[in-house]
């Protein structure tokens, strides 16, 4: 079991080992008495792409270890696409 001290600021990475940032604090369900949600602080290489924080559900979490939470390679694909999507639609200003 992993206790809280040890899971906040526990670096994620996906499948393919690419670096999401740390988990800064999770949602529990009240019903089932479990986490529903991690919240994570991106990266800085990744900053730029998503806004304030990545929401990891507990469906695409694959393993939690000692020294990192390792999710789906598709938790970096669909939120870049989505912000893809909008940029093309001119919703986010250009940064210069």
């Amino acid at each position: 079991m992993i206790e809280n001290k040890q899971l906040i600021k526990l670096p994620v990475c996906t499948q393919s080992g690419d670096q999401l940032g740390y988990i800064i604090r999770y949602g529990i369900d009240e019903l089932e008495q479990s986490i529903r949600r991690y919240y994570i602080k991106p990266h800085q290489g990744i900053k730029s792409i998503f806004d304030k924080e990545l929401i990891v559900t507990r469906e695409q979490v694959i393993r939690i270890e000692k020294k990192k939470m390792v999710v789906e390679d598709a938790v970096l694909k669909v939120k870049s696409e989505r912000r893809s999507r909008v940029a093309s639609k001119g919703a986010i200003p250009a940064e210069g």
